[in-house]
């Protein structure tokens, strides 16, 4: 009998802690959500964007970032169908490959994260649509790792679950996601480790700027370890019937070559040699152009002067056709390149369109 109240006692008191656990997590829960932000802000919300220069036969000339909290950012906003499948298939899988079965919260994830919470580490429990909100209506918050943080993200999660589809959602994490160093979304990550668009990156490639998001510098930095890291992935996706194994073994067998990285691989994939040789090779700079820089420096002043500052870096997201010919400009750099001029002297050179005046090429 003595045996049965110990028993019944520790039953009762279990359950006691547990209900009391309940009710702690209900209070903070309660207290957290009570003032949550409006969801409409997504409606009117604005994400800066890189803007970009193009020359009058339609090819890139420069690219002028746009500017969040003092620090250039490398971002160009896309739509979901201007993203490659085989990328899209790579970030789903690596973050949340449950994405398409839950409604904003992952439950089978979030006893993970609960248990993880337990033992004092703030982590886990992440979705695809809980880390939209974390850089989006949470971004002062997004540094936090607090369990108010967490409450939050949950709440507006399955709010936003229920007002957007989730192609919508997808689209806008590809978007706001931050990649390291200045590139935020997908396709400012694709040009600054890759130099590609999105639209033609390859499953490998996918799998590589997915491995980096949740500590991209530091992974950036450690091929290495993002290499098992998509050995890994490419075996499960295998294994829960992503990839067939004949696509998983071509991905892996792609000589992935990041900017600022010189590697060597053997016929089976395996990487031999990797060193980073310029560690800011993805780093986009505030105004970043490919020739005729003077005539660049022209166009962006006239941009400032024509639609202010605000506009230009707070906003962006311009694209600018000027009338700049390549080939002409081509012609005027290699001649200014083999002048012979006194000493101390500069030389200038314009070409102009004498019917419309339009500026062709300028050097000096």
């Amino acid at each position: 009998m003595r045996a049965v109240r110990v028993l019944r006692f520790l039953l009762l008191s279990l359950a006691g802690l547990l209900a009391g656990a309940g009710l702690a997590l209900g209070y903070l829960a309660y207290a957290y959500t009570r003032q949550l932000p409006d969801l409409s802000q997504f409606d009117r919300l604005r994400l800066t964007a890189t803007s970009t220069l193009y020359a009058r036969d339609g090819t890139p000339l420069a690219q002028i970032a746009s500017v969040e909290e003092g620090r250039a950012i490398h971002r160009s906003l896309v739509r979901l169908s201007e993203v490659s499948p085989a990328a899209v298939a790579a970030v789903v899988f690596s973050e949340d490959r449950r994405y398409f079965q839950h409604y904003g919260v992952d439950f089978v994830r979030l006893l993970g994260a609960l248990y993880a919470i337990l033992r004092g580490d703030l982590q886990g429990g992440s979705t695809i649509t809980t880390q939209v909100i974390k850089n989006t209506l949470l971004k002062e918050l997004a540094q936090a790792r607090s369990l108010e943080r967490k409450f939050k993200e949950w709440a507006l999660a399955l709010e936003l679950e229920r007002r957007y589809t989730k192609e919508e959602i997808l689209e806008m994490y590809l978007n706001v996601v931050p990649w390291g160093g200045n590139a935020v979304g997908i396709k400012g990550a694709a040009e600054a480790y890759l130099g590609k668009d999105p639209a033609a990156l390859t499953l490998a490639e996918g799998l590589y700027l997915a491995s980096l998001i949740p500590a991209p510098n530091a992974r950036y930095q450690d091929l290495k370890g993002v290499r098992e890291r998509m050995r890994l992935l490419l075996d499960q996706m295998v294994a829960e019937g992503w990839v067939s194994p004949e696509v998983a073994e071509a991905a892996w067998r792609e000589p992935l070559a990041p900017k600022g990285w010189e590697v060597r691989y053997d016929g089976e994939g395996n990487l031999l040699e990797a060193r980073l040789v310029d560690p800011e090779a993805r780093i986009l700079r505030q105004l970043d152009y490919r020739m005729a820089p003077h005539f660049v420096l022209e166009v962006r002043r006239f941009l400032e002067a024509r639609f202010g500052k605000e506009k230009v870096y707070g906003e962006g997201g311009l694209k600018v056709y000027t009338t700049l010919d390549p080939a002409m400009q081509r012609a005027a750099e290699a001649a200014a390149k083999g002048a012979r001029l006194p000493e101390g002297a500069e030389l200038a050179i314009v070409g102009l369109d004498p019917e419309t005046g339009e500026v062709l090429a300028l050097v000096g």
